[in-house]
């Protein structure tokens, strides 16, 4: 699982903040284990980050929307769509979502790094 932190950062007139992706463990996702429902490692990652990317956008709300929250079981498109609109696409959101899980599966799976 990867855990996320934030960094806020300031320019001249500017504001913004940076994910910081460390190898902490800090969710567990729950799996269901008398359900037919197969979780792979790659399924795992990705709900590790759809709860840790909750808990930021929570921590870091937007600021027109002060008391923002979402409920827990939000998709990735889900939440997306509350933190930055509907009319915002989640695409490649998604896309690097898929792809940050889809290297956290090769490099565990890699005999080179075990």
């Amino acid at each position: 699982m990867l855990y996320y932190s934030c960094k806020k950062y300031s320019t001249h007139s500017t504001n913004f903040h940076s994910f910081h992706i460390s190898a902490r463990y800090t969710t567990t996702p729950s799996v269901n284990h008398t359900t037919e429902v197969t979780r792979d490692h790659k399924w795992i990652t990705r709900e590790a980050i759809r709860r840790n990317i909750r808990q930021f956008f929570l921590d870091f709300p937007p600021p027109s929307q002060p008391n923002f929250n979402v409920p827990t079981t939000a998709s990735l498109t889900e939440l997306y769509h509350a933190y930055y609109g509907e009319a915002a696409s989640p695409a490649r959101f998604i896309r690097a979502v898929n792809t940050i899980a889809g290297a956290n599966v090769k490099a565990d799976s890699s005999p080179n790094l075990r």
